[in-house]
């Protein structure tokens, strides 16, 4: 038997593009269109040319806000209801899971154990402390209402970026691609860090793989959105104290 000849034309490219896997392809397209109109309407940088409200100098939480919110809807929100919806993968099959768990928890809390002489020293590096603390107490308040507001919107942003990428990437590629899913994940989660410091870009290489590779086994996001925010809470406050 010969084989079949390869579709041409405009038929065969529509033919092609419908002939990928359902999850995978609703995955791979979505997270590129996600990434980009973050970065280009949510970014404060970015929005604040844009959007008035984002650079309101009397309530400078207002930007951080806008882009935790756009965190939420795009990296949280939209592709839970699109895996969902399109391709079957559960909330509970993406990560968002507790029962049956527990095992590894020990496990990120040596990995928040290990960070904290990491922490201590970028404390000390000018690139960090010239852009920690994000957002400032103000008048030094801890418990400022706008302060408050940051940190709420602040954790509820990494149950976003934990589900994004080690859920929806890492769990939603995992029966089409086996390990390698974690892989994948690696370049988009270390370009959202284009605007850290170098250090911690390079760092979020091995972060990521760690905390793939947890979820890859364990089947939840949870835990590292515990363990991230904690990191990010201690950098935070690391950040305010060497001012």
């Amino acid at each position: 038997m010969t084989a079949d000849p390869p579709r041409t034309g405009l038929r065969g490219l529509l033919g092609e593009a419908r002939a990928h896997d359902r999850l995978p392809l609703v995955i791979l397209v979505y997270v590129p269109i996600a990434l980009a109109v973050l970065e280009y309407f949510f970014v404060p940088e970015r929005s604040g040319a844009t959007f008035a409200f984002a650079r309101d100098p009397a309530r400078p939480v207002l930007r951080f806000l806008w882009y935790n919110g756009g965190c939420l809807v795009l990296m949280a929100a939209v592709p839970m209801l699109l895996a969902w919806l399109l391709a079957g993968l559960t909330p509970r099959a993406a990560g968002v899971a507790v029962r049956g768990t527990l095992r590894d928890v020990p496990v990120y809390g040596l990995l928040y154990l290990l960070t904290v002489p990491l922490l201590l020293w970028a404390a000390r590096q000018p690139a960090f402390t010239s852009l920690y603390p994000f957002f400032q107490p103000p008048g030094g308040n801890w418990l400022a209402p706008d302060y408050l507001l940051f940190e709420a919107s602040y954790f509820l942003q990494f149950f976003a970026v934990e589900y994004f990428f080690r859920g929806f990437i890492t769990l939603g590629l995992k029966p089409a691609l086996g390990r390698a899913s974690v892989l994948v994940m690696l370049a988009p989660y270390c370009m959202i860090h284009f605007h850290k410091p170098f250090a911690e870009c390079l760092g979020a290489i091995g972060a990521g793989f760690l905390l793939g590779t947890l979820s890859w086994r364990n089947g939840t996001m949870i835990w590292g959105w515990f363990l991230h925010y904690a990191v990010a809470l201690s950098m935070n406050v690391l950040g305010h104290l060497a001012r």
